[in-house]
């Protein structure tokens, strides 16, 4: 893969005015175990001891009607772990992007509420829970239903926290040498922008400084306004504790990010780069003095609105660019450009050819002030 030979940079701790974290799979988990623990709080004793109760004088023996308790229990522990699960994925999912996931989660959802809606409208209770269950034999008690919606809700609910508000990024050291806390996912789609691999998203290599995704998300605005036709794409960044980043030298306190340029067809027409394993997810594409690519041509039109916007917002937000690392040879091209005669002399491009071409991507480096590292 091509990637930066970035300085090191002296940063501090930021507060930002970030929106919500909705990209995070792993923000599941707790809010899962909160929702079931309210479920089974709510319901398990309550519905046990009723059936326990309720049963107590009739003819059957103890150890009966205990072993038919627990087995409502394990009923009720069962569905409203399953109730508490889905809940906060189905909206962890919706919100991160992974549509795929989110309509999965979506159908199997429908068939459990029909069987639950069945055995509300027969208005009987020891019978099949939806198609599935049906097919398998399994029944189950109305406490069990209960437990499951009472949970699914308790789960939504409880997500709701993260979306309302979110801790701001704290990054460590310098991007050649430093961590992250708190770092923050870029989305994995947007109107006008994607990411360069979506198993580089998966693998979770697209982590940044929450004002650095702040930055990078309004300029997308921005460029959606300016550039509605032209599609953009992200590179890599780094992971959401920061550390070393593999293969590149620096990406490790969040505050540096990679995007691929923009390119045209043969008939000018906005196209996404082409990315893959084969091509080293994009970074093995090699532009020749021209900008051109086989049937693709660099947008530089584009990239230099892109990085015009992108310093300009980073302003917007009391921070700022260090440097942009860019292919020397295609700087030129670059400075021809509308706004890129807004860029020569107001940002620090390198002026030296970086360990790889850069030709393919920008890198760019932002002033966030960060900690120092910790020892």
């Amino acid at each position: 893969m091509s990637h930066s030979n970035e300085e090191d940079s002296k940063e501090g701790n930021v507060e930002s005015n970030s929106d919500s974290d909705r990209g995070d799979i792993k923000s599941v988990l707790p809010y899962a175990l909160r929702s079931f623990g309210i479920a089974l709080l709510l319901l398990g004793v309550v519905f046990s001891a009723m059936h326990f109760f309720n049963e107590f004088n009739s003819s059957a023996g103890l150890m009966v009607l205990v072993a038919e308790s627990l087995k409502k229990s394990l009923e009720l522990i069962f569905l409203s772990l399953v109730g508490a699960i889905v809940g906060p994925f189905l909206a962890v999912t919706y919100n991160s992007g992974y549509i795929l996931w989110y309509f999965l989660v979506v159908f199997a959802l429908a068939i459990v509420l029909f069987g639950v809606g069945c055995q509300f409208w027969k208005r009987w209770w020891g019978q099949s829970l939806g198609i599935f269950m049906a097919a398998c034999r399994f029944h189950v008690s109305r406490s069990a239903c209960l437990g499951f919606v009472v949970a699914f809700i308790a789960g939504i609910l409880l997500v709701q926290p993260v979306w309302a508000g979110e801790k701001a990024s704290t990054c460590y050291g310098t991007p050649a040498n430093g961590t992250l806390k708190n770092g923050k996912a870029l989305p994995v789609k947007g109107k006008n922008f994607e990411p360069y691999s979506r198993l580089g998203v998966t693998l979770g290599r697209h982590y940044v400084h929450s004002t650095v995704r702040d930055i990078v998300m309004e300029t997308y605005q921005k460029l959606a306004k300016q550039f509605p036709e032209t599609k953009f794409m992200y590179g890599e960044t780094g992971w959401e504790e920061g550390g070393e980043f593999s293969p590149h030298k620096t990406h490790r306190n969040g505050t540096s990010v990679d995007f691929m340029v923009p390119v045209l067809d043969k008939k000018s027409k906005s196209v996404a780069l082409p990315t893959s394993a084969f091509n080293k997810f994009g970074y093995g594409i090699e532009f020749d003095k021209k900008g051109k690519y086989e049937e693709l041509t660099i947008d530089f039109e584009a990239l230099a609105a892109h990085i015009y916007f992108l310093d300009e917002t980073a302003h917007q937000n009391k921070v700022g660019i260090k440097r942009v690392i860019f292919d020397p040879r295609l700087q030129p091209l670059l400075f021809k450009t509308k706004y890129g005669r807004k860029l020569k002399g107001k940002l620090k491009f390198n002026t030296k050819q970086a360990w790889v071409r850069h030709d393919e991507h920008i890198h760019v480096d932002f002033v966030i002030p960060c900690e120092k590292k910790k020892s």
